[in-house]
């Protein structure tokens, strides 16, 4: 069966908890991974996902590793999830191989966590589309300099260094620069390409704010967009806990400038389409760290 909604990102904003909260649902079934990986990691010749273990980047090396580190975890908790980890892992990706993944009881809606897709080309989503017409999209957003540095400093707390204070600026900044991960935190670009598939009504925004002060709201806010049962029985108490959620230093002054400078463009676009409190403060942070930097 293929999934019936995508959550699509963006990273380092919520999907974890997401992930989480819609695993109690006895009417959504969440392949044993969170991240499927399917349309953003390509491969040639249809290899299995396993040969990212074998890349020469260090990173790519060490994303794999946790991954597999994951699944050990997850087998010692749930033995019955073993084929499903060995078919992940060494099957040749196909669309038939994709298909298999989501195994759904009846009744049951299936979906595809997986943020990096957020970032996604036309042509990539031009296949998304052409497998799978009619899904529902999620999209949760935060502010995009803030998410960035998240996503920074997870970046180098995995790929084995031992702390931001071990890095040099212009590393940080190298990796700031870097469109492939500049484009996590282009939301208006990137939905204006999902737009361009999918119409509006298809697609949920979530705001990280609402995640932080009002997760039950925002959880069946989602229910409700799925057409789902959204009553209380179904907003576990988990809801309030952070998932995923890590101690770093805040963003250092000449980073959010970088970032500011790089990214008040989107931000004012953002702020045109849903002129909301969220996309405000986003604005005005962008603007108070551009004005005093340098004063």
């Amino acid at each position: 069966m293929l999934p019936n909604f995508l959550v699509i990102g963006a990273k380092k904003s919520g999907t974890s908890w997401l992930n989480k909260q819609l695993r109690h649902h006895p009417d959504i079934y969440l392949p044993p991974i969170k991240e499927i990986h399917y349309f953003d990691v390509v491969i040639p010749f249809f290899l299995p996902l396993f040969v990212q273990s074998l890349s020469p980047r260090r990173s790519t090396r060490y994303w794999m590793r946790n991954k597999i580190k994951h699944a050990f975890q997850d087998i010692q908790l749930n033995q019955h999830n073993l084929g499903w980890y060995v078919h992940y892992f060494l099957s040749p990706r196909t669309d038939k191989y994709y298909i298999s993944l989501f195994l759904p009881g009846d009744e049951q809606m299936a979906a595809d966590n997986t943020p990096g897709y957020g970032q996604l080309d036309a042509d990539r989503i031009a296949k998304i589309h052409a497998l799978m017409p009619d899904i529902k999209i999620i999209y949760l957003l935060r502010n995009p300099i803030h998410r960035m540095w998240s996503d920074a400093a997870q970046f180098y707390s995995r790929s084995g260094y031992q702390g931001l204070h071990t890095i040099d600026e212009q590393r940080i900044i190298k990796f700031l620069r870097k469109e492939k991960h500049l484009r996590h935190s282009q939301y208006f670009t990137n939905l204006q390409r999902w737009e361009n598939f999918y119409p509006k009504d298809k697609i949920f925004i979530g705001f990280f704010e609402q995640l932080r002060d009002n997760p039950h709201q925002l959880l069946k806010d989602i229910y409700e967009f799925l057409e789902l049962d959204f009553s209380q029985k179904y907003i576990p108490d988990s809801v309030k806990q952070k998932v995923n959620a890590r101690q770093y230093p805040m963003i250092p002054d000449y980073a959010a400038y970088y970032l500011a400078q790089k990214l008040s463009g989107e931000i004012e676009r953002l702020q045109q389409r849903f002129d909301n409190e969220h996309t405000d403060s986003w604005l005005k942070y962008a603007s108070s760290i551009k004005n005093n930097y340098r004063s």
